[in-house]
């Protein structure tokens, strides 16, 4: 478990379980505050490499999701924010992963970077506020959508290995692949 107060990013290496906070996104418990945040989160980068099963990460200004080194263990990462964001990059080496919005704040661009040593990365997501989906990088990817109900627009660019789950696209207008 690891509390920040104040700092910009998180680095894990190994490890079975984790959770990181940023105590400045949790809300005040009581008095006549109660409900309110304790103040303006700082954390934008999580960096795990390696991790063995699953991540909780509470942060109100995280932008940035690092996964890497972990190709035959699929770790579940959860992030919690408690206001609204604009969006959310993860890269992805040599990782298979379920990363989801659990308070369903995230809006926006959900950009997801695939590369790596070689093989193939796959994400399953759950982002049912994200707008639009912008996929891109050097080996190829395999997205699973467990909610991406309100992407509008998906733009791809490099190597790309498919979408799976016909199910998520009722609101999809635009589909931009012209660089893969």
């Amino acid at each position: 478990t690891v509390y920040v107060n104040g700092a910009t990013a998180v680095t894990l290496v190994g490890g079975y379980d984790a959770t990181i906070t940023d105590v400045q996104s949790l809300t005040v418990p009581s008095g006549p505050d109660a409900g309110d945040l304790i103040g303006t989160s700082t954390l934008t980068t999580v960096d795990l490499t390696g991790l063995q099963n699953e991540a909780w990460i509470t942060a109100n200004a995280l932008t940035t999701l690092n996964l890497s080194d972990n190709p035959d263990i699929d770790p579940v990462v959860s992030i919690e924010n408690t206001a609204p964001s604009s969006g959310l990059t993860i890269n992805l080496a040599n990782e298979d992963a379920t990363v989801k919005d659990v308070n369903r704040t995230i809006g926006g661009t959900l950009t997801i970077v695939s590369n790596g040593a070689g093989g193939t990365n796959e994400i399953h997501v759950n982002f049912p506020d994200v707008t639009a989906l912008a996929l891109s990088g050097e080996i190829p990817l395999t997205l699973v959508p467990v909610d991406l109900t309100s992407v509008t627009t998906i733009t791809a660019t490099g190597l790309f290995a498919g979408v799976l789950g016909d199910d998520q696209w009722a609101t999809l207008t635009s589909i931009d692949a012209s660089e893969s």
